[in-house]
């Protein structure tokens, strides 16, 4: 819609995230991950992320997309302890020949980009009033669904090295 600035884009947003990665235990009103840590991405850093991480999301072509179909929360909260069972072998991961190990080491960074997008998705449906809420909503829900490729790109990658140093069984599903 002409006069619109898709929220991935330069300028269109006006918080600044910090450049590290800081986890903050979250209290019961926020919205977030579950599980033994309470671990959550403040938005902050998520947005961060999200910008760090936009131009290899929007690579994808439209026929690469894979649209989200399982609970995101658990995905994340999955793919967070997928990430933290093979992490202490990331060394030896870099060592093997045929892995994109960057794409792994950079699973935490694409869970707090995939959650800002969502944020963001809620942000725009609670604003559904306003005229060019509509397509707003649509842009973010395509963004939604690129880095949910992304993540799925890279946890199938974890998963397939995973298998290989035999941590196939410490490493949970994603996708419902």
């Amino acid at each position: 819609m002409p006069g619109t600035v898709p929220y991935w884009e330069e300028g269109a947003m006006t918080r600044t995230g910090a450049e590290g990665m800081q986890m903050n235990e979250p209290d019961e009103a926020q919205d977030s991950i579950r599980g033994p840590q309470g671990w959550r991405p403040c938005l902050e850093d998520q947005e961060s992320a999200f910008r760090r991480l936009r131009d290899l999301a929007l690579a994808f072509d439209a026929s690469e997309i894979r649209p989200l179909r399982s609970d995101l929360r658990q995905a994340c909260w999955n793919a967070r302890a997928g990430y933290e069972a093979i992490a202490p072998h990331l060394p030896e991961v870099w060592q093997l020949p045929k892995v994109d190990a960057a794409s792994i080491e950079r699973l935490p960074e694409i869970i707090a980009g995939l959650l800002f997008t969502e944020h963001r998705c809620i942000e725009l449906q609670t604003d559904a009033l306003r005229p060019s809420a509509r397509s707003e909503l649509d842009s973010a829900v395509e963004m939604l669904n690129r880095f949910w490729t992304l993540l799925v790109s890279a946890y199938e990658e974890l998963e397939r090295v995973a298998r290989f140093l035999g941590l196939g069984h410490a490493v949970p599903s994603i996708e419902a």
